[in-house]
């Protein structure tokens, strides 16, 4: 008779065990779902200022999508000419807010689109700075990350004028 709860007992950790197997599974078939994409988008934003102070051109052309790279002949330029502008130049980010949209379908996320809007400032001058990207797009991949960046000043008036279109927005 002693045997029987030890089969008991055994059939119950084997279950566990089970249990806790599908759970681990599960997270590692689903790697978005322990991905703040807020902060994500946020940090991509952030990234995208430091990069042009340091006057690195490279870091943030790595950060745009393939279809963005292979479809905007000006992208070269357009990063160049913010940089020359912003380069060793103090900025200060004030806040960042991201909104954007996503799509599911079966169970998965189809795309997460986050937009990233961050206010920033340097040489007594207010700039905002729109970042339009993809942090999962499963239909087409190729546009993944960022599409387009939108840095305006403000004016003395409080109106935005548009300084850098970097990039290109996909649709």
């Amino acid at each position: 008779m002693e045997t029987k709860p030890k089969i008991k007992i055994k059939k119950r950790y084997i279950v566990i065990a089970v249990i806790l197997l599908v759970i681990i599974i599960s997270k590692w078939d689903n790697p978005l779902s322990y991905i703040n994409w807020d902060e994500k988008a946020e940090n991509t934003a952030e990234d995208v200022i430091i990069y042009l102070q340091n006057g690195d051109s490279e870091s943030i052309k790595s950060l745009f999508c393939n279809e963005t790279i292979g479809n905007s002949k000006e992208l070269d330029r357009q990063i160049s000419d913010a940089i020359e502008f912003f380069e060793d130049r103090e900025l200060i980010i004030d806040e960042t807010l991201v909104g954007g949209g996503t799509s599911t379908g079966g169970g998965r996320f189809d795309y997460i689109r986050p937009s990233a809007h961050t206010y920033f400032r340097g040489n007594y001058t207010e700039y905002e700075m729109y970042v339009s990207s993809y942090l999962v797009n499963v239909n087409f991949p190729d546009k993944v990350g960022i599409m387009e960046i939108d840095i305006y000043r403000k004016t003395v008036s409080g109106e935005k004028k548009l300084l850098f279109k970097i990039g290109e927005y996909i649709d």
